[in-house]
């Protein structure tokens, strides 16, 4: 798999592990501070791993030129 299939690949999950946790907020009420510091963590941690994985795409089209 290429480093742009991989970046959607993890993309999606973090998504889908900020959904449930959505859904499973309203159910269990939990405080807003919570709700706050899990998006802002899931926030920084998919800009960390797009730069991340846009950073290995760009090696991999350098090293395809040679």
């Amino acid at each position: 798999m290429n480093s742009s299939g991989k970046r959607t690949t993890i993309f999606l999950i973090l998504v889908g592990i900020l959904f449930v946790f959505s859904i499973l907020s309203i159910v269990f009420s939990f405080d807003s501070l919570i709700k706050d510091i899990v998006y802002s963590v899931g926030f920084f941690i998919a800009i960390i791993l797009s730069i991340y994985y846009r950073k290995q795409a760009k090696q991999e089209r350098e090293q395809n030129k040679e």
